[in-house]
Formats: structure tokens, C-alpha cells, sequence
């Protein structure tokens, strides 16, 4: 079975807050919710830090199975980067975290949206 949720938050600092309780609201248990959160409010907080600052911030929630889909859209001209871990830039380091607590991920274009999205193993 399928579940899919999806919500507007706005395109301020409180977005990530409202994205972990949103988080919370959908996973069937705590071991969901501790990994899931974190991915929830890296991609929520770069799309407001990246993104134009134009219009919502869309969190896409999906739960298929054993995996949580979580996808965050908002106005943007960029793509996301990765830095490596040894060079001393603040950017990119969101995206280590990512790696290491998303099965998978990766970003879409959607017109003048850039959706990010990671799957999140759930127990």
C-alpha cells in the first residue's frame, strides 16, 4: 500500500520545524522518524537557503513499503552540489548527511521548481 501526503510551508526559517512534525505525523513508528526528520530538514532548509524566495516550499511525503520518499520542491535557478568532505567551503555538507541516511537521492526539474527528493529506509 501507498500513502502520499503532501503540504505548502512557508519560505522562512519555521519551514524545517513544520516539516519534522510533518515527518512525525506520517511514520508508523520512532525508528521512522529519527533518520527521516534530519533528511526532512536538510532539503528544507536548502531550498530556503538556495532557493528564489518566491512562492511555497512543497514537501511531498510517500510511504511505499519499507521506504519513505521525501521530496521538497521550491523556485530555483541552482542544482544541488556536493562538496568533499575535507574542503573547507559551509556548502554541500547537508548533502554528505544525505548520503549517508537516504538509500537513495537525487533531484528533478520541474519548470522553474527544483524538486529534491531521498528515500528513507523504514523498519
Amino acid at each position: 500500500m501507498t500513502a502520499t501526503f503532501t503540504w505548502d510551508l512557508p519560505m522562512d526559517s519555521t519551514a524545517a520545524v513544520i516539516a519534522r512534525q510533518h515527518v512525525r505525523d506520517v511514520a508508523s513508528t520512532t525508528s521512522d522518524v529519527i533518520d527521516a526528520e534530519l533528511v526532512a530538514s536538510e532539503l528544507v532548509t536548502n531550498a530556503w537557503a538556495h532557493g528564489r524566495g518566491t512562492g511555497a516550499i512543497t514537501i511531498t511525503i510517500t510511504v511505499a513499503g519499507d521506504v519513505m520518499r521525501l521530496e521538497v520542491c521550491s523556485d530555483s535557478d541552482g542544482s544541488p552540489h556536493q562538496v568533499a568532505s575535507s574542503d573547507e567551503s559551509p556548502d554541500g555538507r547537508g548533502l554528505l548527511l544525505l548520503d549517508k541516511l537516504a538509500s537513495d537521492w537525487g533531484h528533478v526539474r520541474r519548470g522553474a521548481r527544483l524538486c529534491v527528493w531521498a528515500d528513507v529506509q523504514c523498519l
